[in-house]
Formats: C-alpha cells, structure tokens, sequence
C-alpha cells in the first residue's frame, strides 16, 4: 500500500467516524496499518489525508499495535 493509498483510508475513516470517535479510528488505523508505517511517515500521510494536525495520534496507534490486537482484523470494511 502506498502513502497515498494510506491516506485515502485515512481520509475515508477519519470522515466516516461516528460522532465522537474520530480520534478512536484513527488510533485504530495506526494499529491496523503499523507494518506500514514509520515516525517519519505518519504526519506525511495525516498532511496527505488533509485531516489536521493529528500526526501524533496516528503515530500513538502505531506503537500500540505492538501490545493490543484488533478483535477483526477486517476493520474497517
């Protein structure tokens, strides 16, 4: 998957988010799609996906994807 493919997840969860989960799902995306993502990578791909300046919470589901596992890793479909 390229940065780009990334960002339009990105993009398509963070704008279909039920009211008050938005950050949730992107936590989640960064857990869902760690393998594919570095420190260096996630603000490109938030400044990509024109979602703000949450660079930070992509990249804390990334380091959390080592500790926690998604019940279904098809999320989101």
């Amino acid at each position: 998957m390229t940065d780009n493919e990334l960002a339009q997840e990105l993009q398509r969860l963070a704008n279909s988010a039920p009211y008050g989960e938005k950050m949730t799902y992107i936590e989640l995306f960064g857990i869902k799609y760690a393998h594919l993502l570095n420190r260096d990578n996630c603000q490109r791909i938030v400044e990509m996906a024109q979602i703000g300046k949450l660079g930070p919470t992509v990249n804390m589901g990334r380091r959390l994807a080592e500790y926690v596992t998604l019940n279904d890793p098809n999320w989101p479909n």
